[in-house]
């Protein structure tokens, strides 16, 4: 395979991962934000909640594919990049300020992704 090509896949497959994973954990939330008394029974009733667990699945599984291609100690630190999903989804979503903080936290985490894949 093309090298090129193959590192665009596994970019992909890394932020398909990571994304669905962030999804997954927003639609856990968006579905607790509904349940009016907390239990077990009410949290299944929402909709929202298989969503989220479809798309965490799907990261789950990706995760699983990518480490059949990649070493593990380059895969598992590429997961952090979940964090990065999660700042921008819960910003558009939930309405939730990015800080200063927030964004240097985000900024460390992606250099971080860079050196351990380069």
């Amino acid at each position: 395979m093309n090298p090129v090509l193959k590192a665009v896949l596994y970019i992909a497959g890394v932020a398909a991962m990571t994304c669905g994973n962030s999804i997954g954990a927003l639609f856990f939330k968006v579905t607790m934000v509904r349940v009016k008394v907390f239990s077990i029974k009410n949290t299944f009733k929402i909709p929202t909640l298989y969503f989220g667990i479809l798309c965490y699945t799907v990261g789950s599984l990706l995760n699983i594919l990518l480490m059949y291609f990649l070493d593990y100690s380059t895969v598992y630190p590429l997961t952090s990049l979940t964090c990065v999903w999660t700042l921008l989804f819960s910003s558009v979503f939930l309405g939730e300020k990015i800080t200063a903080r927030k964004f240097i936290g985000i900024a460390v985490i992606i250099c971080g992704a860079i050196l351990i894949c380069f």
